[in-house]
């Protein structure tokens, strides 16, 4: 039995692990700043979109995020939070141009195995 047509891919899969490197390499947690910001920035669209994090770490040049989507795709919320926190961090930096390389990459934990990881980060909740 197939999905219905018109089946959102947003809803097709739970848990999600979630990641997202900047662009070059570039340090994009350099002060406490930074994980302030990109933290405070993630409570807002958890409470705005519902989006459940259970775990993330924030790497110098890039994050883990492991999710859930509420009611609106996960998209609009990673690309909420991507933008917000790079134009932030622009400002900050007195700099212009892309911080993250591409676009964010997931996949779906059930299939991945990739909870056990997140389970062993000890990472606080929102």
């Amino acid at each position: 039995m197939g999905l219905p047509r018109n089946t959102p891919l947003h809803r097709l899969s739970d848990l999600r692990h979630v990641m997202a490197h900047s662009i070059d390499r570039l340090k994009i947690f350099r002060a406490k700043k930074d994980y302030e910001d990109f933290l405070d920035r993630l409570e807002i669209i958890v409470e705005d979109d519902k989006l459940r994090v259970y775990a993330w770490a924030l790497i110098p040049n890039h994050t883990h995020l492991l999710v859930r989507s509420g009611p609106k795709p996960l998209s609009a919320a990673m690309r909420k939070l991507m933008t917000g926190y790079a134009v932030s961090y622009n400002l900050r930096r007195k700099r212009h141009g892309h911080v993250y390389g591409r676009r964010y990459w997931d996949s779906d934990v059930g299939r991945s195995g990739w909870h056990r990881t997140a389970a062993s980060w000890g990472a606080g909740s929102l």
